[in-house]
């Protein structure tokens, strides 16, 4: 009997319905493992703010807004590793103020340890206490500290993020549009301080 095979052209036109499909397909698998660990974030940052609230029930001279070495503390069992973190090397690294794990905490910040700036916090309609900022297009480059230094901003891109997601004081996530150009053609620097209580952020609670 006389063997089939497939001729060359039938072998071309496969090869290429295959080229297509991967092409198709990538882009959607890509916006479904960044959707996936979006997700994770949401669900990380509210479980960090059930424990944080657990720890706030049963310690009222801390009020309502723990320092972030006792926030450290108490979140030492909580999921604090951001999947989409591109700064860490591992989710054991210790990055430094104002993060904790994987995520920036307000009273990290100098200007919220001084009694004013603790007074302005707690006076704020539920603030916002932890955020994420691994979710912005594109994303801010690595730097120590409350806001990148003059030198790092002159050879990098340090924008504010378009988009953060933040854990609030009564343990809600929401999201936030932000709006970061105070005149036409300039952007604000990265500043840790604004991603929190900025003028310009607009948040929206996630379901």
């Amino acid at each position: 009997m006389r063997k089939s095979a497939f001729t060359l052209i039938e072998v071309m036109a496969v090869t290429v319905v295959v080229i297509l499909i991967v092409g198709i397909a990538a882009p959607v698998f890509a916006r479904a493992k960044k959707a996936a660990k979006r997700v994770t974030t949401i669900s990380n940052l509210r479980q960090c703010g059930i424990a944080l609230n657990l720890y706030t029930a049963d310690n009222s001279e801390d009020r309502d807004v723990p320092s972030i070495d006792t926030a450290r503390t108490v979140l030492m069992s909580a999921p604090t590793c951001d999947p989409s973190d591109t700064w860490r090397t591992s989710c054991t690294q210790a990055f430094g103020g104002p993060l904790i794990g994987s995520y920036g905490y307000v009273r990290g910040l100098r200007f919220y340890n001084d009694p004013a700036g603790l007074a302005f916090l707690r006076k704020a309609s539920n603030p916002v206490i932890m955020v994420s900022i691994f979710y912005t297009n594109p994303e801010v480059p690595m730097f120590h500290g409350e806001s990148p230094s003059s030198m790092e901003i002159a050879t990098g891109s340090f924008s504010m993020p378009t988009g953060i997601i933040g854990l609030r004081l009564d343990g809600s996530v929401a999201t936030s549009k932000t709006v970061f150009h105070p005149g036409p053609g300039v952007n604000l620097a990265f500043s840790w301080a604004q991603a929190f209580l900025g003028s310009d952020i607009q948040w929206e609670k996630l379901p």
